[in-house]
């Protein structure tokens, strides 16, 4: 007797994605290549120093029963229409060891081999995962496009000391992407922001010549893109993967009356710091990561105000600081080559995808 599969998780037209299979080579595997050619990164376009691949995907509108849907472009010639259907920049870590960047691990055979070795292994029972789960992450945006991000404490198992925007899984009780990046939220930062059904999103019109629809919004937020996560992110042979997540990143603009509601309240557990990315802080971390480790984007060192954990609001006050240094680069990075006593440092790799996403859709802001 097959297992009911547990909500929430991901689609691809009608068959569930499996837990350890790349879900960016099966939306490729059943679209178009026509219809893609101009929306997937170059791997052999050295010059834009991408430490990605990316495509657009189709994702249904809403989020139904637990399952977030991704429609391929063929389904939408397929009669089926596009009403109601959002295309959403997707991507997934790609090798390119000057930005200390791997490949995704379910794109490496080794790796498959290993993590179905041991599904197997494990038979049936109920905490195996044995697919895909779906995750959100929120870009908190100030009145004065300042954007809010997070450190994880280095105590953590999984990226410990990485640069990250608050998120997580998406359970079983949120009735929707909003609800569940709203209670993730505010379980991180103490911030209460709306988190309203996605059920009334309605699709932009299609953009002149290619045929792309944008990413829309309702009750503030915005859907801005889609990254494959998997964990450990640096494939070995004979290593299993221990977690796999579509996640959906999410933008939403504060206004000056919620800003001025609102207060930072960390999570000691989750959280260790915070702090507030100007535009022009924004740009600078963008254009170190998207430079080879040994350029120089600026001689001059620029420090951000650290919100702490221990005292949110007193940290702003009395001057804590952090170099934008440790903010920049793909996560983990270090000082130097003595890495023992030392904590990692730099932006989580799908955070920085979805920074540089957030930056190209938002620039005239």
């Amino acid at each position: 007797m097959t297992s009911k599969l547990p909500p929430p998780s991901v689609w691809i037209n009608s068959k569930c994605c499996t837990f350890g299979a790349s879900v960016f080579d099966s939306i490729l595997s059943t679209s178009s290549r026509n219809s893609l050619r101009e929306d997937i990164s170059s791997t052999d376009d050295d010059s834009s120093a991408n430490h990605y691949d990316r495509t657009l995907v189709s994702l249904n509108q809403g989020y139904d029963n637990g399952q977030l849907t991704l429609l391929s472009a063929s389904s939408l010639s397929d009669g089926n229409g596009s009403k109601g259907v959002l295309r959403i920049p997707f991507g997934r870590s790609r090798s390119y060891p000057p930005l200390g960047s791997h490949p995704c691990p379910t794109t490496v055979s080794e790796t498959q081999a290993a993590t179905q070795a041991k599904l197997l292994s494990q038979g049936s029972g109920p905490n195996v995962r044995r697919f895909v789960q779906l995750a959100v992450v929120g870009l908190v945006v100030s009145p004065q496009n300042e954007i809010l991000i997070t450190r994880r404490p280095s105590y953590m198992r999984s990226f410990p000391h990485a640069w990250v925007f608050p998120g997580g899984s998406v359970d079983s009780t949120d009735d929707s992407l909003e609800a569940a990046i709203a209670r993730e939220i505010w379980e991180e930062t103490g911030l209460k922001v709306s988190g309203s059904s996605l059920s009334a999103m309605q699709a932009l019109d299609a953009s002149a010549g290619d045929g792309e629809k944008t990413t829309t919004s309702c009750s503030g937020w915005t859907i801005e893109c889609i990254w494959e996560s998997v964990f450990p992110t640096i494939p070995e042979p004979g290593i299993t993967i221990k977690r796999h997540h579509l996640v959906v990143y999410l933008s939403i603009k504060l206004s000056e009356r919620e800003m001025s509601q609102m207060s930072l309240k960390l999570c000691d557990e989750e959280v260790d710091a915070a702090v507030w990315l100007s535009p022009k802080k924004v740009n600078s971390i963008l254009a170190k990561g998207l430079c080879r480790a040994d350029s120089s984007v600026s001689e001059e060192e620029i420090w951000v105000d650290l919100l702490t954990s221990s005292n949110t609001q007193v940290a702003a006050k009395t001057g804590v600081k952090e170099s934008l240094e440790h903010l920049s680069g793909i996560y983990p990075r270090f000082d130097d080559d003595d890495t023992s006593s030392q904590h990692p440092f730099g932006m989580a790799q799908g955070s920085l995808f979805a920074l540089q996403e957030y930056c190209n859709r938002h620039h005239d802001e």
